[in-house]
């Protein structure tokens, strides 16, 4: 074979495992500009039957030390929920990676008790078909690593992966195999990928106040 040849073999296997390792980027908030206020573009509420209405300021893009993020704040009886349609294959692209950074907790949060059923940030991925989700959660009066079920929506399938008020004010980052968390919760491989993301910040049924800034999103391979 000759160094041509050789040359542009190498240079097509390199573009190739370039591709297969790339992320698949699902929100960097780098399209809107510090300042915007409301509902991101691309994000939608949840279906009127389910709505926690977003209100106005509980949303906002900022700066934060050189990065676009997203800031949620919640006080007393406000539940912020939103979410955008995402295609991803999970053959490829299984990890989900996220950075978040929780400004202030709810007092007294806990997500298993239905009566303070609150937290300062949770990143959810959801299938249509079945109706599943597995969310990720900042449980304030949890044990990182325990699964249960949401007390007011047993479709919704919760994994602690912080807990507590600490670390405050500071960047965390964080990854999870959705494929492997997908087997692990339901006992079986999934179909397809989630249709959907949702982020969630709330603090109503504490009647306190939580605040968190969101990073980049996106989905990556092992």
């Amino acid at each position: 074979m000759g160094i041509r040849r050789i040359l542009v073999v190498t240079s097509i296997a390199i573009s190739v495992v370039g591709a297969v390792a790339s992320a698949d980027t699902v929100e960097d908030w780098r399209q809107l500009p510090p300042g915007t206020i409301g509902l991101p573009a691309g994000w939608m509420e949840l279906p009127f039957v389910q709505r926690a209405f977003v209100k106005r300021g509980a949303l906002e893009v900022i700066e934060d030390g050189g990065r676009r993020v997203l800031r949620a704040k919640t006080e007393l009886d406000q539940h912020t929920i939103i979410r955008k349609r995402i295609h991803v294959d999970l053959a490829a692209t299984p990890v989900l990676t996220w950075q978040w950074n929780v400004l202030r907790f709810p007092t007294g949060a806990s997500l298993r008790d239905r009566t303070r059923s609150d937290s300062p940030a949770v990143l959810a991925v959801a299938w249509s078909s079945p109706p599943r989700v597995i969310a990720y959660a900042w449980d304030v009066g949890g044990v990182v690593g325990s699964r249960f079920q949401n007390p007011k929506q047993s479709r919704v399938n919760y994994i602690v992966v912080r807990s507590g008020t600490e670390p405050r004010a500071t960047w965390v980052t964080e990854r999870r195999d959705v494929a492997d968390d997908y087997r692990s919760v339901f006992g079986e491989a999934p179909l397809h990928g989630p249709d959907e993301i949702e982020l969630s910040v709330d603090s109503n049924d504490t009647r306190s106040v939580a605040e968190t800034l969101i990073g980049p999103i996106a989905f990556a391979p092992r």
